[in-house]
């Protein structure tokens, strides 16, 4: 069981511009440094290290990691942001991880507008030269991790509604989206690890996602509320997030024999990654659930630090209410 915080070194993933309202940013619901773009990484070296440590101490046993443009790659180092990390240092902490027993999992979010990091590859969707910088990043980046098991490739979100605030809005979709998938997916198999994303674009493609979805494909439905009742006739159909019935295509992963991740979030209530353990021990077919992944959507900065750590500390309950260990 893989029982991980999602962090990023990165953390260019929404705007691909600094001069956003605020008003704009509010309507979102979000600190403005979460989706404000950044010409420089937002990497605090003490807010890292605090991150590793109460890792370890909480005995967990993954981080998965967003390099994105927080990283110097030798196959394109244009991408990187002033400040971003070199692969030297990347590949030394990812061996102190493993030293301290957390095993790392690379994500590089490649879905339309949450792939700024990107750069001037980013407006260059679907290309050939596109294509090629996604292999090269994908290969290297395994590389840098050491092979690692899974590889994140995001692919969420990508809606209008999602880009409402960018300058250039890029949406895939019908066969092309598919096509990309799945050569995003193969370079991923090619490194020999298994391809992992988000699930979200089931809540919109409902039946048809889980009838042409590879299985190897591991999912991770998000859901970030804690209502886990509702109508859950007719299934696989269209859901929403902000109507609280996302939550029912965990139960299209698991009637599909997908394996899934389920993921929770800081971001809007309070015990959501408990409230997601229970609905999941409860309703889902153990043996096709391959860890929970928690997420605070916040960079690595002194201000989020509290955040981070409480992040942390919910993992580690969750595990012990899953195990049946929890007092």
């Amino acid at each position: 069981m893989l029982w991980s915080n999602l962090i990023h070194l990165g953390y260019n993933l929404n705007l691909d511009r600094e001069d956003v309202h605020e008003d704009a940013l509010a309507a979102r619901n979000a600190p403005a440094d979460y989706f404000r773009w950044k010409p420089y990484a937002r990497i605090d070296d003490g807010v890292w290290n605090a991150v590793v440590d109460a890792t370890a101490a909480a005995g967990l046993n993954s981080l998965v990691i967003a390099p994105a443009d927080g990283v110097v790659y030798d196959s394109h180092p244009e991408i990187a942001t002033p400040g971003a990390w070199s692969v030297s240092r990347l590949r030394e902490e990812l061996a102190r991880l493993r030293e301290l027993g957390i095993e790392p999992q690379p994500k590089l979010n490649f879905g339309a507008g949450h792939d700024v990091w990107m750069g001037e590859y980013s407006r260059m969707v679907s290309s050939r030269t596109y294509y090629e910088v996604v292999g090269d990043l994908i290969e290297e980046v395994a590389d840098i991790f050491g092979t690692p098991d899974l590889f994140h490739i995001g692919m969420d979100e990508e809606t209008y509604e999602h880009q409402a605030l960018l300058d250039l809005v890029v949406i895939r979709q019908g066969e092309l989206w598919w096509h990309d998938l799945e050569l995003i997916a193969d370079k991923v198999r090619a490194t020999g690890a298994r391809p992992w994303m988000w699930a979200d674009a089931a809540w919109r493609k409902a039946g048809e996602y889980f009838d042409r979805m590879s299985t190897d494909v591991v999912q991770s439905n998000w859901y970030y509320n804690n209502v886990f009742t509702g109508d859950e006739s007719g299934r696989p159909k269209v859901v929403d997030h902000a109507e609280n019935t996302a939550y029912l295509t965990y139960l299209d992963l698991d009637e599909r024999g997908f394996d899934q991740i389920p993921t929770a979030s800081t971001f809007y209530e309070e015990e959501n990654l408990l409230a997601t353990v229970r609905f999941a021990k409860e309703r889902l077919t153990h043996d096709k659930v391959l860890g929970f992944l928690h997420s605070t959507w916040l960079p690595l900065l002194p201000a989020h630090l509290d955040v981070h750590l409480a992040a942390i500390a919910e993992l580690a309950q969750a595990r012990q209410l899953w195990e049946g260990t929890a007092k």
